[in-house]
């Protein structure tokens, strides 16, 4: 957790300040009870009123002194705090934006949610407890016992006595209830996973009319939060009533004891009096003190919860013989006997023994059914994720011998889930040409994407809004902008993860006609579904579980793989032979 508290050195003159000014709140408060004393067996029981009003203003100036103090207490705490959780989350979402996308699939996106939001909003709010409570408490407790072993040593012993047993009592609630708050956080992370599912999946539960089931998975998952939580709460709960029960017996006893010291004349009613203010005081401290132990234990749970993003490192970093001079600049890619398998997964691996050369300029095909290991083979050209055996050229060199920023610089992608962000169509497109580039760039962009009729037919062209993820456009036209924004890169290497899936037919012919154009000389991947969307490509390979199952171009593999050969006939509506030719 050191790495967390890290984060409030900047900060730390106002973390200073503001204990040091509850202090003056305390002693203030301490010295009240003192002056009450005199005035009440000095001024009250004799009737002398100059010691009244000299007593009653010198009671005003120290209050004004303790409430001068707690403001400005407050003030400084609210500051050093909400500094300290901007800087820690900042912190926490750069690492984030670090970290590999093994990485990320091993928190959850759920959890790195809820760690960046309510985790750090408990790690403030303790950190506002802990400086307006942490000094002032435990001062005002001692004093408020030395304050009253100075008038009675039997009522202070008393008063002391039965302090310790308190916190003993409290401090055993509060090792119990730890576990349950850290399961409540767990259990918080489940269920932001769950309305992030269903939030960014709304049209599918819709489609399939699955409402109801999600309605209820979700009932579960927060029934289980609900019973965690005041499982957690109902353990705190003994706190409260313990400290109370504990100083009000105390009370009583002090009382009972004090009525007979005056009897014997061995106390002042107004020493008394100062005896069970001071009691209060112990009570509220107390009080205090177990209201922040409840924050401490739920911070220590966040601040656990950060500290493993904090401390994590991303399984896809710069090689420690990265040159930083490299650059891609031919965009040929080859693969040489290369494995992998997803980190902690269990089965044979994704891909297995896959080599391939795509020279540059040249167009490769990829086919294949579901979890065949199409979008994990291009994944591991940009890095997403290391091979397990074998290796990964570019421009004849090991991918991980490159910088990262240049490799992936080199790579322009469009994924298979078309992610695009909340702002204009502009904003978005910008994300690929720079915010330099003149507005004839993106328009020729959008051109060839096929993007350019419906930019153009909206009110605002390219200051068009869109929602997060594209809300607002349709899935074609999501497709047709990411496919602009990449072509914006001008990178050596062009990906397309199933870019088309939403296009029609013609709308796909002509961008397959304008991209063959444009790209020239680019090394381009494509990833479909369709025959169609790749059958012009100089190379194809059909991958199945993980290996090559077949390669050649259109026409040959018209010859060599009837599996092929089905699928165009399916998707083509056209027979071939078994000796079809190669340009059938």
């Amino acid at each position: 957790m050191k790495r967390v508290f890290a984060y409030m050195r900047p900060h730390l003159l106002f973390f200073l300040i503001a204990p040091a000014l509850k202090a003056v709140e305390a002693v203030a408060g301490l010295l009240q009870p003192k002056i009450m004393t005199t005035t009440i067996d000095i001024g009250v029981v004799t009737g002398n009123m100059d010691v009244i009003w000299s007593n009653g203003l010198r009671m005003l100036a120290v209050a004004l002194v303790g409430i001068a103090g707690g403001l400005g207490a407050s003030v400084f705490a609210a500051r050093s705090s909400q500094g300290f959780g901007a800087d820690l989350r900042q912190a926490v979402f750069d690492k984030v934006m670090s970290l590999s996308l093994a990485d990320v699939d091993r928190f959850s996106t759920g959890s790195l949610i809820t760690r960046i939001t309510s985790d750090i909003v408990q790690l403030e709010h303790t950190a506002i407890m802990m400086q307006r409570i942490m000094v002032r408490a435990p001062l005002l407790a001692i004093g408020a016992v030395i304050m009253t072993l100075s008038i009675s040593v039997e009522l202070g012993l008393l008063l002391l006595a039965i302090s310790g047993i308190l916190l003993v009592v409290v401090g055993f609630i509060m090792s119990k209830a730890f576990p349950l708050f850290t399961q409540v956080q767990q259990r918080l992370d489940t269920v932001n996973s769950v309305v992030q599912e269903n939030l960014s999946g709304m049209r599918t539960v819709k489609a399939y009319d699955r409402g109801s089931y999600e309605v209820s998975r979700f009932d579960a998952i927060n029934d289980l939060l609900f019973r965690t939580s005041v499982r957690a709460g109902r353990t705190m709960a003994f706190s409260g009533p313990t400290v109370s029960l504990g100083m009000n017996m105390a009370t009583l006893i002090v009382l009972w004891r004090g009525g007979q010291l005056v009897a014997g004349r061995e106390l002042a009613i107004g020493q008394v009096v100062a005896v069970t203010q001071y009691i209060a005081q112990v009570l509220f401290s107390l009080s205090m003190l177990g209201f922040l132990l409840i924050n401490l234990v739920r911070a220590r749970a966040s601040a656990l919860r950060v500290s493993e993003v904090l401390e994590a490192q991303p399984t896809v970093v710069d090689q420690p013989d990265a040159d930083p001079v490299l650059r891609v600049t031919r965009g040929e890619v080859e693969f040489r006997d290369v494995d992998f398998r997803y980190p902690g997964a269990a089965g044979p691996p994704t891909l297995s023994g896959i080599s391939l050369r795509v020279p540059q300029g040249h167009t490769l095909g990829i086919l294949g059914g579901t979890s065949s290991g199409k979008s994990t083979l291009v994944s591991l050209i940009p890095r997403f994720y290391d091979v397990t055996a074998g290796e990964v050229l570019v421009d004849g060199i090991n991918v991980r011998r490159y910088p990262l920023a240049n490799l992936r610089a080199g790579v322009s992608i469009v994924l298979q889930d078309t992610v695009l962000f909340s702002g204009t169509i502009e904003d978005n497109l910008r994300w690929g040409a720079g915010p330099d580039a003149a507005r004839q760039e993106l328009v020729a962009a959008a051109e060839v994407a096929q993007a350019a009729h419906f930019i153009q037919a909206s009110a605002d062209g390219l200051n068009t809004i869109i929602g997060q993820r594209g809300a607002g456009l349709s899935g074609g036209q999501r497709q047709r902008v990411s496919i602009a924004r990449s072509l914006l890169r001008k990178a050596p290497i062009l990906i397309l993860d199933d870019a088309t899936s939403a296009l029609d037919f013609r709308t796909e012919l002509n961008l397959r006609r304008a991209l063959r154009r444009h790209a020239k000389g680019t090394t381009t991947i494509i990833i479909a579904q369709r025959v169609a969307s790749v059958m012009d490509a100089d190379e194809i390979i059909i991958l199945e579980d993980g290996r090559i199952a077949a390669r050649g171009t259109h026409g040959e593999l018209l010859r060599t793989c009837p599996s092929y050969r089905q699928l165009c006939q399916l998707q083509l509506g056209v027979k071939f032979g078994e000796g079809a030719a190669a340009n059938e």
